[in-house]
């Protein structure tokens, strides 16, 4: 199953030791720990119930790994970050400015052929608009095909490893 805890627990346990073996001079690696440990601490925001000091720390932890996301060289690290940022923006209610930005990104990965992580922010999107709504529905359905068509059996699951604000995404 997955649990944030355990492995950002993990990450934190052993980082001297990646650090010691030169994988993070490769910039590549070096953003995806970032970004996997950013991931990690918006998926704890959603998932725990916390004291208000222990969310003001991971938030700022989740908010510092972004930052060194955005220095990236890297264009899809880049984005990666942008929506860390909006799904952060969606989370302290300012929820037009989130949707724009999720509208935005979801036409650059699309044209950067990063179709799952498009795909997971159409779900998003989906999420953001209210799922009563024809459009919503429009784009979880298609996400939802096109996750099938690439032989995905449970499209929620993995488009929320990329949009953590998914877990909120009712099962189908």
């Amino acid at each position: 199953t997955y649990d944030p805890v355990w492995a950002l627990d993990l990450i934190d346990s052993q980082f001297s030791q990646i650090k010691r073996s030169l994988l993070l001079q490769n910039e590549t690696v070096a953003m995806l720990t970032e970004d996997a440990q950013a991931q990690l601490s918006l998926a704890m925001l959603l998932d725990r119930q916390l004291d208000q000091r222990k969310t003001r720390k991971l938030r700022a932890r989740c908010e510092a790994h972004i930052q060194v996301m955005h220095k990236s060289s890297l264009e899809f690290i880049t984005m990666r970050a942008r929506a860390l940022d909006l799904q952060l923006a969606w989370l302290d209610g300012e929820r037009r400015t989130a949707l724009q930005a999720a509208e935005a990104l979801v036409q650059q990965a699309m044209i950067a052929q990063m179709l799952p992580f498009a795909h997971a922010l159409n779900m998003l999107r989906a999420l953001m608009i209210g799922l009563q709504d024809e459009l919503a529905r429009e784009l979880l359905q298609s996400a939802t095909e096109w996750y099938a068509s690439e032989s995905v059996v449970n499209p929620k699951r993995l488009a929320s490893t990329l949009c953590p604000l998914l877990v909120f995404l009712p099962e189908q």
